[in-house]
């Protein structure tokens, strides 16, 4: 059946890794939260567990959202979804490695190296797609990658100040973090061809809600531990 459509999970050989170190991030919250009621941690450290709790939270749920998308073959390509996101591949961006055990879609930048669940399924699938015209190929990172310049702008400064012994409020510096986080990613996001979608919410609003939380979830980290 050549114009079947497949769906599966697979596990994402990028992301991973980093849904494994805050998986494990998380669960060091957890213990030190038991520590803590039971005595073995001093009081008053209220502040630094939220925090850092809080944090760990978000970041786990968010990168194991990332970590096991869906992976959709339909007859023209394969859609792929992360959470919130997803992205379309022709068939001249899909390539099979290791004898099916890895899908690879797209590039390092805009793509993703995959473990899918149902191997020989995907792979019976994946000889009925239709070969489209192969891309031409561009130059150059996209235009959209400008938008990340100013966190690392900030980080830049950020350690500049450190070096030479220069302390701002932490009120401050972590409203600076969250603006700065939640402009630059929101446009990022925006102009970027990631399709973005939050309940009923159009693209703009997506990234916006998506990354304003990011933005507040910095701000009370650096504001409790700065």
């Amino acid at each position: 059946m050549c114009h079947e459509t497949f769906e599966t999970r697979a596990f994402s050989l990028i992301r991973g890794p980093i849904w494994a170190f805050f998986s494990a991030l998380f669960v060091f919250c957890l213990y030190l939260w038991s520590q803590y009621f039971i005595g073995v941690l001093n009081r008053g450290i209220e502040s630094m567990l939220l925090a850092v709790t809080a944090i760990s939270v978000i970041l786990f749920v968010f990168s194991s959202m990332a970590s096991f998308p869906k992976i959709k073959l339909e007859k023209d390509g394969v859609l792929l979804t992360t959470g919130f996101s997803s992205f379309f591949f022709l068939p001249n961006e899909i390539k099979t490695e290791r004898d099916g055990w890895v899908l690879r879609l797209g590039n390092w930048f805009i793509g993703d190296w995959l473990i899918p669940f149902k191997r020989k399924d995907l792979v019976r699938i994946l000889g009925c797609i239709e070969i489209s015209p192969p891309k031409i190929p561009k130059k150059g990172a996209p235009i959209y990658t400008i938008y990340l310049i100013p966190p690392v702008i900030l980080y830049l400064t950020s350690y500049l100040l450190k070096v030479l012994n220069i302390v701002l409020n932490s009120i401050l510096w972590a409203t600076i973090w969250g603006l700065v986080l939640t402009v630059s990613l929101t446009m990022f996001t925006y102009k970027s061809p990631i399709n973005l979608k939050i309940w009923r919410f159009d693209k703009k609003f997506s990234c916006l809600i998506l990354n304003a939380l990011l933005g507040v979830s910095i701000f009370l980290f650096l504001a409790l531990t700065l």
